[in-house]
């Protein structure tokens, strides 16, 4: 399993623990759009404190743009640099 699938698995985990999603995070694909299961700004926050807290590392401030991180495969690209 590569690093990204593996990331990007645990973030599926954290997306259905913490937004409560469920089902519909076990269809979603890396290229899928995370407004498409729900994400909003405010849930998107959310988000990136329990990433922070699950992978240990804090977001820059100046990457804290919700329109940055639009797909899976955006956040996974971002923390897989972080985690190096």
């Amino acid at each position: 399993m590569t690093n990204a699938i593996a990331i990007a698995d645990q973030l599926k985990e954290i997306l259905k623990r913490e937004l409560e999603l469920g089902g519909q995070i076990d269809q979603l694909q890396l290229e899928d759009s995370l407004t498409s299961i729900g994400l909003s700004s405010v849930s998107f926050i959310k988000l990136i404190v329990a990433i922070e807290n699950h992978f240990d590392f804090e977001f820059e401030d100046e990457d804290l743009n919700y329109k940055v991180f639009q797909k899976l495969q955006d956040i996974v690209n971002y923390v897989e640099k972080r985690i190096e």
